[in-house]
């Protein structure tokens, strides 16, 4: 029993030491590796439609859209 303990509380340090390093790596190479994505051009339209773009990920992502020339349509929520 003391054992199977004992590996699992190594593969848990393991798995939380391991994994920012793997995040780290993958975010900046992957995007490396692809190459920026032009949206309009990959998908042929003239118009976005971006859900949550008042905040967080879906404003970054308008403002991508927008430096790419499309025109964005933005639905968002009000929040207080």
């Amino acid at each position: 029993m003391l054992a199977w303990l004992a590996s699992l509380a190594w593969l848990l340090a393991a798995t939380f030491c391991f994994a920012p390093v793997c995040y780290v790596f993958l975010n900046f190479s992957v995007p490396r590796l692809l190459g920026p994505q032009d949206l309009k051009k990959k998908y042929g339209a003239s118009w976005a439609l971006v859900t949550g773009g008042s905040s967080g990920i879906g404003k970054e992502l308008v403002r991508k859209l927008l430096s790419q020339g499309l025109h964005v349509v933005i639905i968002a929520r009000s929040e207080p």
